[in-house]
């Protein structure tokens, strides 16, 4: 997923061609990160391990970005929804 959101951003930037793939991986992205915020939500508000709170006022390039600066730093996660979640719960912990 590292690839696709990378793709995503130059994009999303101006900085890639929209051709065929790039457009696919940046689909891929954008929809697995918001994917992500989503699944997290109901989850967040079901459980009383897992708490995050993403603010409506961010951005899913902000989330993207965040995700890749995240990957960066912690090689060890390997899988992109443990990666995704681990950086949720970083980031965004939330006391409720």
């Amino acid at each position: 997923m590292q690839r696709e959101c990378r793709v995503a951003l130059q994009v999303l930037g101006g900085t890639a061609e929209k051709n065929f793939e790039n457009v696919l991986y940046t689909g891929e992205c954008i929809g697995y990160i918001q994917g992500a915020i989503d699944a997290s939500q109901p989850l967040a508000e079901n459980t009383t391990w897992y708490k995050v709170c993403v603010p409506d006022s961010v951005s899913t390039d902000d989330l993207i970005r965040r995700f890749i600066t995240f990957v960066d730093a912690n090689p060890k996660y390997t899988l992109a929804s443990t990666a995704i979640q681990m950086m949720l719960a970083e980031r965004y912990f939330c006391k409720k």
